[in-house]
């Protein structure tokens, strides 16, 4: 599987992925929200063959370089119940940030998703102090479907407890935005 985007190339990860997205999707500014420990280089490896094993994680390979320089992750929608959904997760690294690149990447996913796959709705869960995702989500026309208060407890990372908000995509609103042509 190949997406192409303007400024990226989406894909399953590979271990040729594992130093550079090591480099930039280990570091605390990206992990902050995700609630993953600071993995060792021997770690990494191993969540890497995790990844490749998987078929549910996916680089973002800018185009211009070649590296992988974040990731989407497909998860069972813990959410919803025996409907035919899916949820995802989404890094970038730091110095990609705020530059337009997630939304070109998820964008570019989203026919992946509904049309190849053949999903009915997306969900994402954001954790509130993220307001990037958040505005990232209401950007592609997610629907924030919930706002759970002290819901994500950080036991391994800080401490903290988050409030958790869901958002979710309908292929038909989906559908919709697109023959418009806002997605």
């Amino acid at each position: 599987m190949l997406i192409e985007t303007p400024r990226l190339f989406l894909r399953e990860v590979q271990m040729e992925d594992e130093a550079s997205l090591y480099r930039y999707c280990n570091p605390e500014p990206v992990r902050r929200y995700l609630l993953m420990d600071d993995l060792s280089p021997a770690q990494w490896h191993e969540y890497c063959v995790q990844m490749t094993q998987s078929g549910r994680d996916y680089a973002l390979v800018l185009r211009e370089t070649g590296e992988a320089i974040g990731k989407l992750n497909l998860q069972d929608d813990d959410i919803r119940f025996d409907v035919n959904s899916i949820g995802m997760a989404y890094e970038i690294g730091q110095p990609f940030m705020r530059r337009g690149l997630m939304t070109e990447a998820i964008r570019g996913f989203l026919p992946y998703l509904f049309q190849t796959l053949g999903y009915d709705c997306l969900t994402v869960r954001v954790l509130a102090p993220n307001v990037a995702s958040r505005r990232l989500m209401e950007a592609l026309g997610f629907t924030q479907e919930a706002y759970l208060r002290r819901a994500v407890h950080a036991f391994r990372t800080t401490g903290e407890i988050y409030d958790d908000v869901i958002f979710s995509l309908q292929r038909e609103d989906w559908e919709a935005a697109r023959g418009a042509g806002r997605l």
